[in-house]
């Protein structure tokens, strides 16, 4: 092996111990705050084993690139680093895309879901839930969803949603909706129908951050 080639591959892997150096350092981990009825954790599992879930339990955190199913009666409300809260109800499956404490992503395949962010820094912070069919951006407010394969379903309690569906951007204010079915430009915001309102879990109870028992 010449030097050049040498010292190109060091160089290669310097830069891949470093860029996961650097992921490990800024991704955190999700405290669960509360946990009702059946709820399932997919973990460092190949994908062929797609049924293969644990149950989880009081104490338990999760963490980036992890997948989440709660059962008919199940729910789990969680912390976010980045100062956000959030609830999600029965029926749901879900997946932690990213976690720090500029911002968090998370991805909802289907189900229900309410969020508050605690503490805003003006364009640092920020929270978004991906679905099959828009994507929720949040910069300081409340809000809830409902999500299945074909649409997805925003309400916004205060301050604003970014509601983006096709290339198509909505802002939503608060005490409105909005609707994007998949493919399609997201609905400009409208008022809110009783109905709807039921299909959604209560949002977190009132802050107590930052949380105790933090996990290492």
């Amino acid at each position: 092996m010449s030097k050049k080639v040498l010292f190109g591959f060091l160089l290669f892997t310097c830069m891949l111990l470093f860029l996961n150096q650097s992921l490990t350092t800024h991704s955190q981990k999700v405290i669960i705050s509360e946990l009702e009825g059946r709820v399932t954790l997919q973990r460092d599992i190949p994908w062929w084993r797609f049924w293969d879930y644990e149950v989880l339990a009081d104490g338990d955190f999760l963490q980036e690139g992890d997948r989440v199913r709660t059962g008919s009666r199940g729910s789990i409300r969680m912390e976010f680093p980045c100062q956000t809260l959030v609830t999600v109800g029965p029926g749901s499956l879900f997946e932690i895309h990213s976690t720090s404490e500029d911002g968090s992503r998370l991805y909802m395949r289907r189900g229900s879901l309410g969020a508050r962010i605690v503490h805003i820094i003006e364009g640092l912070t920020t929270f978004e839930v991906e679905t099959p069919s828009s994507i929720a951006a949040v910069r300081g407010t409340e809000f809830k969803m409902h999500v299945d394969y074909k649409r997805t379903v925003l309400i916004v309690s205060s301050g604003n949603v970014y509601h983006v569906s096709a290339n198509v951007e909505v802002l939503v204010p608060a005490g409105k909706m909005s609707i994007a079915e998949k493919n399609k430009p997201p609905e400009h915001p409208k008022d809110i129908p009783d109905e709807i309102k039921e299909k959604i879990p209560d949002l977190p109870g009132p802050p107590d951050y930052p949380p105790n028992g933090k996990p290492d």
